[in-house]
């Protein structure tokens, strides 16, 4: 009778397969789903994040399976306590299982251990500083995110005087950071209004010339639709808003979908 109650209170206690074992796994697998929402400011902490949502998406799968495990092993223990196990020469007294290892997704970068506690979910899976030599990865971006330049600003006077300006790579300007980037975009841009290229059509034409092969006319509709005025309609060069969103349009034109990255403070 008292292995009876025991069963009944306490299953199964120790392992993966155990409630706390199951509660733990899932309570890792919902930090490294949250972690995977974290803002993204670079493209290797977007590679992060999408690891994260892997790895969560499969923790919650193997808790999953184990709380099923953990399950029957509570219904085969309790079958012994009550002299019900199938086979009459086994001892009351269940045999514990032994208990299959937790396998993680492979990666080439990290592995974390299958008792990891969920309280370092949190740590970042790969930082920027601990990314090993980009280049691989960074040869395929864009020239422009390549430079910390999206807006592929041409090297001369104007780009040298800019904050964070780092050299050239025979054409276009390079940036220490995308930041410095971003603001190069906004000073150009504000530069502009100043002198009265103040709509999408006459920023355009000046950003990106017929003479150098672009086809400003469509870029001109590009940045209209993502301001949603006409490529003729003058526009407030000292609003953060329209900076941001022109901001946006250039990078996107000048770079791609693969652009779509967080864009710094507007310059006041």
């Amino acid at each position: 009778m008292a292995n009876y109650l025991q069963t009944l209170l306490n299953p199964v206690s120790t392992g993966p397969d155990s409630p706390y074992g199951v509660k733990s796994s899932r309570e890792y697998a919902a930090e490294l789903l949250k972690g995977s929402q974290a803002p993204v400011a670079h493209w290797a902490q977007g590679l992060g994040n999408i690891t994260k949502a892997l790895m969560g998406g499969y923790t919650e799968y193997k808790a999953g399976e184990q709380e099923k495990e953990g399950q029957q092993r509570s219904m085969q223990a309790l079958l012994a306590a009550l002299g019900l196990n199938q086979n009459p020469q086994e001892a009351t007294t269940p045999t514990a299982q032994p208990q299959q290892p937790i396998t993680q997704p492979a990666s080439p970068q990290f592995a974390p251990p299958p008792n990891m506690n969920p309280m370092f979910a949190d740590t970042p899976i790969m930082s920027v500083s601990d990314a090993p030599a980009a280049p691989p990865q960074q040869a395929n971006l864009p020239r422009g995110l390549r430079n910390n330049n999206p807006g592929n600003i041409i090297d001369g006077p104007f780009a040298k005087n800019l904050p964070g300006y780092a050299g050239t790579d025979g054409k276009f300007a390079k940036f220490a950071s995308l930041d410095d980037g971003n603001a190069a975009i906004d000073r150009l841009l504000q530069s502009y209004g100043n002198r009265g290229f103040n709509t999408p059509s006459a920023i355009t034409n000046r950003w990106a010339p017929a003479s150098d092969g672009n086809n400003p006319q469509a870029y001109a509709q590009n940045v209209a639709r993502a301001l949603g005025v006409d490529v003729n309609a003058p526009l407030d060069m000292n609003n953060p808003q329209t900076l941001s969103t022109l901001r946006s349009a250039i990078t996107r034109q000048e770079n791609g979908p693969v652009a779509s990255l967080p864009q710094s403070q507007p310059v006041s």
